[in-house]
């Protein structure tokens, strides 16, 4: 049984009830810096370490090809993608993928303050495959 899919559920379980609540209390249509501070303040207040645009180092062949700026960090192991648009595409979970891939971290949700609350949770544990574990969305 791969438990890969499981890496780090709690702490992600925590971060999509933040998210809710952030959406819960300012809605869709502000510009998505809005939800990153939100966001960041709500969990800092419940204890948790916050790093914004948080740089990460991406290889290739145990090579730094380059760096990529997370939008939060969490507990420096789940990287935190946001977006504010109509609807999640493709691309922002893409990149996170790619992210994971070529980078230490191995968990990361991207979500989506569109005109419906969207996140997709997303693991790559080194050495197995890409899993999608949780997504959801909200009315």
């Amino acid at each position: 049984m791969d438990h890969s899919e499981f890496l780090h559920f709690d702490l992600t379980g925590k971060i999509i009830g933040a998210v809710h609540r952030v959406h819960g209390k300012l809605g869709a249509g502000f510009p998505r810096e809005f939800y990153v501070n939100a966001l960041a303040h709500e969990l800092t207040q419940k204890q948790f370490r916050i790093s914004r645009g948080h740089p990460i180092a991406l290889s290739y062949e145990d090579t730094v090809v380059g760096e990529w700026c997370a939008d939060l960090v969490v507990d420096e192991t789940v990287i935190i993608v946001i977006t504010a648009e109509k609807i999640l595409n493709g691309v922002s979970e893409l990149t996170l993928l790619n992210v994971l891939r070529a980078s230490q971290f191995e968990v990361g949700v991207v979500v989506n303050f569109g005109e419906k609350l969207q996140f997709r949770r997303k693991v790559h544990s080194k050495g197995t495959r890409v899993r999608r574990a949780q997504s959801g969305s909200a009315s």
